[in-house]
């Protein structure tokens, strides 16, 4: 797995996440209700998009370069791809890392792998 595959796979995870807790009552409620929804998650979701633009880049360009700052390894194994995302995850600076910290301890190391497993098994960006 590539670093940039790592980051769509961290997207991806974390998107399961806010759409298991609301993601849709969010996107369709008229006052944009809250409390259903950890506004910190999706606003990390937002700026880590890479699905935005061409090429291997986050919505904010910024983000992925950061995340390539602290995830260096450019191939990452697929069994160790759990422990990487968690270190990514951990360094978090931003204002809204504890959202995005809790939202990810949710996500189990099965689901990870059976996650990997999909993504890396689909055609893919």
């Amino acid at each position: 797995m590539t670093q940039f595959e790592l980051f769509c796979t961290i997207f991806f995870a974390l998107d399961s996440v806010w759409e298991k807790n609301g993601g849709k009552q969010y996107r369709e409620s008229v006052f944009r209700n809250y409390t259903i929804q950890n506004e910190d998650l999706r606003m990390f979701l937002s700026d880590a998009n890479p699905f935005l633009w061409d090429g291997e880049i986050s919505a904010d360009p910024a983000m992925y370069e950061d995340f390539r700052q602290i995830i260096t390894q450019e191939n990452i194994p697929l069994e160790e791809s759990y422990d990487y995302a968690s270190q990514y995850i951990d360094s978090l600076t931003y204002y809204y890392a504890d959202g995005v910290l809790e939202a990810f301890r949710t996500i189990t190391r099965s689901e990870w792998d059976e996650g990997v497993k999909r993504y890396m098994s689909s055609p893919h960006k």
